[in-house]
């Protein structure tokens, strides 16, 4: 199999609370990615952005600002601080090295958002687009949504955890998905970047394992097809008490 990569990014939103849960105006501050051919492992690179980082009242607002202590004491050892452009210039490096032409994210649509702003924001907008020219971005979630979670099984195992979204959908997230995977309902994501591209990894190995067709576009409705496995489960458990 050819060398693809898995990104995952953290982030801050800048502004527009709605927009940035979007990633349309969030701005990295942890960048990781893994390069592998799902057999050996290439690269494995683990960014702390350096303009992000240094502006605290960006960080006070980060979606896991309770993990800033972990990120000073790993700074230099699990985390190497660059600027943005330095890290964008490392990822091209390594799709040339490797002949990545696929870049694989959980929930890519915001990865793919959130990268493209902070390179437009802290280039002033003399640079808009994160990935080189020729990459495609798939997304693992609508992958995963397509096969794993698209079963009674699936919809059933987050029905007996209370893995329910407050909209009572089966959760889909990489979390939840390892979880049933493993068969670990306390496993906890680490919500750092590089971490987490390891499950994100495990989840596409796994999908790919069942030789289901299955969409990759980065649309964000990898529950959708759970919702409804659900749905059908609830159906079925009514018919048969009434």
């Amino acid at each position: 199999m050819k060398p693809y990569i898995v990104i995952d990014t953290e982030t801050a939103p800048a502004a527009n609370f709605s927009r940035a849960r979007m990633g349309e105006t969030s701005l990295v501050y942890d960048c990781g990615w893994i390069v592998t051919d799902g057999e050996q492992m290439f690269e494995r690179r683990s960014f702390v952005v350096a303009e992000t980082f240094s502006n605290p009242d960006l960080m006070k607002s980060a979606y896991y600002a309770s993990k800033l202590v972990q990120y000073h004491l790993g700074l230099g050892i699990d985390w190497t601080p660059a600027s943005f452009l330095n890290i964008v210039n490392q990822f091209a490096a390594d799709c040339r090295k490797y002949d990545v032409k696929d870049v694989w994210a959980y929930n890519a649509r915001f990865d793919l958002a959130t990268l493209n702003n902070t390179i437009s924001t802290y280039s002033n907008g003399y640079r808009t687009h994160f990935f080189p020219f020729g990459i495609t971005v798939k997304d693992i979630w609508t992958a995963a949504g397509d096969t794993i979670c698209n079963t009674r099984k699936f919809a059933n195992y987050c029905l007996s955890n209370g893995f329910l979204t407050a909209g009572c959908n089966p959760q889909t997230t990489a979390e939840i998905v390892y979880r049933y995977l493993t068969d670990n309902a306390h496993f906890e994501e680490a919500h750092t970047a590089l971490a987490d591209c390891d499950i994100e990894n495990y989840i596409l190995f796994r999908v790919r394992k069942r030789k289901q067709k299955h969409n990759t576009k980065p649309n964000g409705s990898g529950w959708r097809k759970a919702a409804k496995q659900l749905d059908a489960l609830a159906a079925d458990l009514q018919a048969k008490a009434g």
